[in-house]
């Protein structure tokens, strides 16, 4: 991805005692994920939009009917010092991406693509959302060669 953006949407309830302010309830509902890219491949296109790749003509066959699966998603995220976070979203559904193209002019332009999701917890463990940072000593060589092998789980 060129450039990575989450924004979790949250509720907020405030609960007055006696006229005053007593408490503030919050709870993290959905969040919006946007990905601006170079480009997405037939096949993961397909994939992410729950469309058809088109094994005799070649290109994809996008249906009315079609829907989008939820799917995980993951990525590295590099600070200014040098730590990275590796990162697992685990519910993510993407709607059609928007297409558009501009005319080469008298120099070249990078012409990208902007997909969004929008994502929520899993049902079977409410997890939307697992983090871990390189400077983490639990975070050992061994689990950051697999950590991209499979969407997060809990581990007892």
């Amino acid at each position: 991805a060129i450039s990575f953006k989450l924004t979790p949407s949250t509720s907020e309830e405030e609960l007055y005692c006696d006229n005053v302010l007593d408490e503030v309830l919050t709870a993290m509902n959905k969040y919006k994920v946007e990905l601006e890219i170079k480009d997405l491949t037939d096949e993961v296109e397909a994939d992410i939009y729950g469309h058809t790749v088109d094994k005799t003509n070649g290109g994809i066959i996008k249906k009315t009917t079609d829907t989008a699966p939820n799917v995980a998603i993951g990525g590295i995220i590099t600070y200014s010092d040098g730590d990275e976070k590796y990162f697992w979203l685990t519910k993510v559904k993407y709607s059609e991406a928007d297409e558009g193209a501009k005319t080469e002019g008298e120099k070249k332009e990078a012409q990208t693509k902007k997909i969004t999701g929008t994502g929520s917890a899993r049902a079977r463990d409410k997890v939307w959302k697992h983090s871990v940072r390189t400077s983490d000593t639990t975070f050992v060589e061994e689990k950051k060669t697999a950590y991209f092998n499979k969407p997060f789980e809990i581990t007892a």
